[in-house]
């Protein structure tokens, strides 16, 4: 149950929505050491993500973006 972002630059940010709109997760990269970021698909609040279609967006500094979507099927 983990979500792997791959090719991220330092400090990135990711926000995970719901596709209705609503914001589930935002996770922040710190470990400079890496490229990737390892999600194990819970919320803010640590309950797993329901089954679904989800948003992301990614942000860096100096003003890096990338979006996409993902599936959740349990």
């Amino acid at each position: 149950d983990k979500i792997t972002f791959k090719h991220l630059p330092p400090e990135a940010v990711i926000r995970v929505f719901s596709i209705t709109g609503k914001q589930v997760a935002e996770l922040a990269k710190t470990d400079r050491t890496v490229d990737y970021y390892e999600w194990n698909a819970t919320n803010n609040d640590g309950q797993k993500l329901a089954s679904g279609v989800y948003l992301y967006f990614i942000t860096a500094p100096g003003g890096g973006k990338a979006r996409g979507k993902f599936a959740v099927i349990r």
